[in-house]
């Protein structure tokens, strides 16, 4: 039987466009929405925070035992305008700079495994358990694209909170304070709101219809 650590380290390996449905009753795919984020304050890496948008996507599988339940919720925080069409495209803007925000959930039986309450907020890379036996943990990185070919780099977090204030199917809510970054300089806070611009092949019992197929290959756009 793998630990709980194991197991959420395998839902966190779930690429951007993975899952598998499952028979749930389909609903029409949500329009993507532009998002926000407000009272932001910090630099990392030389780079002064101007975050604008900001969307999200849940995810997931289900598998054979023990690994039945696991989704993950990867929010995108972006400095350019579009993140939410840009993310269904699967496209970057040159120089463009992300903050993700993943949300990993695991269970480890085939019973239901619900979005976390509301609360005062979890570090980042640390796994809690709300004592229903569900697990959840932050995976958290700052990625910039190069402004001549989209070159991407990717730092993950060594430190800071995030904290969930409202979330559901179509929409995250919530804030992030002291994130820190592996070999850069400062630390990043803020507040957002994610609203969903999902893709197909959505987790049950999230079978959305009509959702763009995001491409494998990612494309690199002029500002």
């Amino acid at each position: 039987m793998p630990n709980r650590r194991t197991f959420l380290a395998a839902a966190a390996a779930l690429p951007l466009s993975a899952a598998v449905p499952r028979g749930a009753a389909a609903v029409t795919c949500p329009t993507v929405v532009a998002g926000s984020v407000t009272g932001q304050f910090g630099t990392v890496g030389g780079w002064a925070s101007a975050f604008v948008d900001a969307c999200g996507d849940r995810q997931g599988v289900v598998e054979t035992p023990p690994f039945n339940s696991q989704w993950q919720y990867p929010l995108l925080l972006s400095d350019v305008a579009g993140v939410g069409g840009r993310y269904q495209a699967n496209q970057v803007v040159k120089g463009e700079h992300r903050l993700l925000l993943v949300l990993v959930a695991g269970r480890l039986d085939s019973g239901a495994l619900p979005f976390p309450a509301a609360d005062a907020g979890h570090q980042a890379g640390v796994i809690w358990d709300d004592g229903a036996g569900n697990s959840y943990k932050w995976q958290v990185g700052f990625s910039t694209f190069s402004a001549t070919n989209c070159n991407q780099t990717d730092k993950a977090a060594t430190g800071g909170t995030v904290t969930i204030t409202a979330v559901s199917a179509t929409s995250v809510e919530g804030s992030y304070s002291g994130l820190t970054f592996k070999n850069l300089s400062g630390s990043l806070s803020g507040e957002f709101v994610a609203p969903r611009a999902a893709v197909a092949g959505m987790m049950t019992p999230e079978d959305f219809t009509g959702c763009p197929a995001r491409p494998g290959s990612m494309a690199c756009l002029n500002p």
